[in-house]
């Protein structure tokens, strides 16, 4: 114990204490690799790589599935708070639906909606004969709307850019 407390004096410490300093890049080169090996690295990669946007697809069929599924539930409840005017019964559908308002159920429909649209459009660009599985380009510049340069005809073209967003 007395050899402990040694070390915890400023003094004994820095007398004592032995610093390493590692190289931060090793000092000896990988050997070279084969054409053969490095052929089956390549494979292995692209194997690997198939493999994990293979799960990722499976898990965003899950998620598509939920959300579909969510989807209808929270749909069939609009539906009933337009209907039905049994207040008690409305509360009882938004709370098991985890939702506490009309705004809130209309905000989560339209995320849901947005999220399935966004997974179809992800499988659609990933469906076989699509370059081989490499993704498309999402936009090109011939594909965007052309902005108006007056002022006035900016602004209704914002609106209407906005309604259309909205309507989704």
């Amino acid at each position: 114990m007395a050899e402990l407390q040694k070390w915890t004096d400023k003094d004994f410490y820095n007398e004592h204490v032995l610093r390493l300093k590692l190289p931060a890049k090793s000092s000896s080169a990988s050997p070279p690799v084969s054409q053969q090996q490095s052929d089956i690295l390549k494979e292995r990669r692209k194997e690997a790589s198939k493999r994990m946007t293979e799960m990722n697809s499976r898990k965003l069929e899950e998620k598509l599935a939920e959300d579909e599924e969510r989807l209808e539930i929270l749909n069939d409840i609009k539906n009933l708070v337009e209907e039905s005017n049994d207040s008690e019964e409305i509360d009882r559908a938004l709370s098991a639906a985890g939702v506490t308002s009309l705004g809130e159920l209309t905000q989560a429909i339209k995320l849901l909606i947005r999220s399935i649209r966004r997974i179809k459009t992800w499988k659609a660009e990933q469906s076989p004969g699509n370059n081989d599985g490499e993704p498309k380009a999402k936009t090109s510049k011939e594909a965007m709307p052309e902005i108006p340069a007056n002022k006035e005809e900016f602004k209704a073209w914002l609106i209407d850019t906005r309604a259309k967003r909205y309507e989704c």
